[in-house]
């Protein structure tokens, strides 16, 4: 298709200007499912259940292993399970949200450098029962579910990476009350290590937010999300630049940016 042409020709681009290798996957991939990570790239298991008809395997192992071979000698660490995106249908506007967040890891995780003593960091979401509203569904039991799957994150984490990493979990806005149900991401951003010391570069949803549902909210996240990462020694820089509106396609400021070579 003519998008399938527009991608590639976005990425010889990208390969040109950075001096970076590019080779051809023989898959689909998400850019919100992979995460690149020093010598790994972190992947959510379920992206194989996109790519079973496209590669001609019947099965997850015969994906993933086409996905290993695509990124030797990059090493690939896979998180989650094999079960599809759970969907809830908001009511009346009959619009989808999937809240698996393995499917769109870069929602829910963020590599963050090391820490003080040398130990690989993490931010990861946290659900707080008050930052997550709408009325469409039971958000009290989605919020159980959303919290069990971050929280399998977190033990993946330390089983596949760094046995003693250090995850901090920061809060979620999560809106399913509207024509366009909204996550409100505080890991969809960078991180920085400079010799001015760590930041964040988080995106900003405040411009352009209506005071009816998630000011408050977001004013509430802003402030904890500061604080949190204060304690870690952390600047927090904030990006304004309409991502109120790219959360309404699950996006925001890492879906924008990928840094691909620091100079």
């Amino acid at each position: 298709s003519q998008s399938e042409i527009q991608d590639r020709l976005i990425v010889l681009a990208l390969a040109k200007a950075s001096g970076a290798n590019m080779r051809m996957a023989r898959i689909y991939f998400e850019g919100g499912n992979t995460l690149p990570y020093g010598d790994m790239v972190l992947l959510g298991k379920d992206i194989t259940l996109h790519n079973q008809k496209i590669s001609g395997s019947k099965n997850h192992w015969g994906v993933r292993k086409s996905i290993e071979e695509d990124f030797f000698p990059v090493n690939p660490v896979w998180f989650g399970d094999l079960s599809p995106q759970e969907k809830h249908t908001c009511q009346p506007c009959g619009q989808s949200f999937s809240y698996q967040p393995f499917f769109h890891l870069d929602l829910f995780l963020m590599p963050a450098g090391i820490n003080g003593k040398g130990i690989p960091r993490f931010g990861l979401a946290k659900v707080d029962k008050e930052l997550i509203s709408g009325s469409s569904i039971d958000t009290s039991a989605l919020a159980g579910k959303l919290e069990k799957q971050l929280e399998e994150i977190a033990s993946q984490i330390r089983e596949q990476i760094h046995p003693e990493a250090e995850i901090v979990r920061v809060p979620l806005v999560l809106h399913l009350d509207e024509h366009q149900p909204r996550v409100f991401s505080p890991c969809n951003g960078l991180y920085e290590a400079t010799s001015g010391g760590d930041r964040v570069i988080l995106p900003n949803y405040l411009p352009g937010a209506p005071d009816r549902h998630w000011r408050p909210r977001l004013k509430r996240q802003q402030a904890e999300i500061e604080k949190i990462w204060k304690k870690e020694g952390v600047r927090t820089n904030w990006m304004a630049n309409g991502f109120f509106q790219d959360v309404e396609k699950c996006g925001a400021l890492h879906c924008r940016i990928k840094v691909i070579r620091r100079q």
